[in-house]
């Protein structure tokens, strides 16, 4: 948050038109936007470079604005955290959560979904993360006990139709 309110302004936002050079990453599918960072002489530090490159396909999502602003916010975490790529669905953050949960603390993308839970409407999530819940219906947290509940087996559950979770 220094860097990005600083007097003197080190970072940028790049745009990608086309997915040559230093915008290759733009021509793999699914890719929407991308932080590069590198290790030096094999140590375990991880520099990350201080600009977000985002790809042409970023603007023609469904619904632009918050779409990209989630992916701005995915990004950022890359850049303040130093987390990576563990896994891009809900499904995919639940499971490592569940099966590992130090490497799921460093995946860019839980941090997104956990923002997003805390200041969207169901309806809105539901949206936005394209259907992408865990729980069922009838395990949310509108109760003191969901936790209870979930221990005993409404996570995971198959919910509506087109997959789902």
């Amino acid at each position: 948050m220094d860097m990005m309110f600083a007097g003197r302004r080190q970072w940028k936002i790049m745009c990608c038109k086309t997915g040559r050079g230093a915008c290759s990453a733009c021509a793999r599918r699914g890719v929407l936007a991308f932080v590069t960072s590198f290790s030096r002489g094999g140590s375990d530090i991880k520099y990350s470079h201080t600009s977000i490159r985002i790809c042409d396909r970023s603007f023609q999502q469904k619904y632009p604005k918050t779409e990209l602003g989630l992916t701005m916010f995915h990004e950022l975490m890359h850049m303040a955290n130093g987390v990576g790529d563990k896994g891009y669905t809900k499904l995919e953050c639940f499971n490592l959560a569940k099966n590992d949960p130090e490497t799921a603390r460093r995946n860019a993308a839980a941090y997104t979904f956990f923002a997003m839970e805390s200041v969207m409407s169901k309806a809105d999530y539901e949206k936005y993360s394209r259907g992408q819940s865990i729980m069922n219906e009838g395990c949310m947290d509108k109760a003191s006990n969901c936790f209870a509940l979930a221990k005993n087996g409404c996570a995971g559950r198959r919910v509506g139709s087109g997959g789902s979770l």
